[in-house]
């Protein structure tokens, strides 16, 4: 593959500057469909559930780029690097995707809490557990679930914090 270099000038770059503040995605700056995105992800989910985590990787990385609204892709992208032991990274993309959901989805941080339960991280792992109990619908059965399974797990870690 060669590599193209694609040079703006100042007028073009604050146009692209202006359409990102104003909430679009690169992804729609540049002209990537929704279509392409969605393949991408394909690839990417293919390459996570063979435990191809490092391409994986890549590929929800790149797609984090292009649309950093998208919470599937960031979900993507922290379960690749759960799975390769980065849980502050994972962490990082965790947060991203509650972000992407507007704060009503408990599953990122219920997540994010096993990581810091991983780095010995009692206290955050405590304060996600506890804020993803605000979060969600309960009428939602994998929110339930989750919020079911936070509660016990944080039983646990306030029982070892006394």
């Amino acid at each position: 593959m060669s590599e193209t270099t694609i040079e703006y000038n100042q007028e073009e770059l604050l146009n692209i500057a202006n359409a990102l503040q104003s909430g679009f995605t690169i992804a729609q700056i540049t002209g990537i469909t929704s279509e392409t995105l969605e393949g991408l992800y394909a690839i990417a989910y293919q390459y996570y559930t063979v435990e191809d985590y490092e391409n994986a990787q890549i590929l929800f990385q790149a797609l984090c780029t292009y649309k950093h609204n998208e919470q599937k892709f960031w979900l993507g992208l922290a379960g690749s690097r759960q799975a390769l032991q980065d849980y502050k990274g994972a962490i990082d993309a965790y947060s991203m995707a509650g972000i992407a959901s507007s704060l009503q989805n408990p599953l990122p941080f219920f997540y994010a809490a096993q990581c810091f339960i991983k780095m010995e991280d009692k206290e955050n792992a405590i304060i996600s557990l506890k804020a993803l109990l605000t979060m969600g619908d309960d009428t939602n059965k994998e929110h339930a679930f989750c919020k079911e399974k936070a509660k016990e797990i944080l039983s646990l870690l306030e029982q070892h914090n006394t």
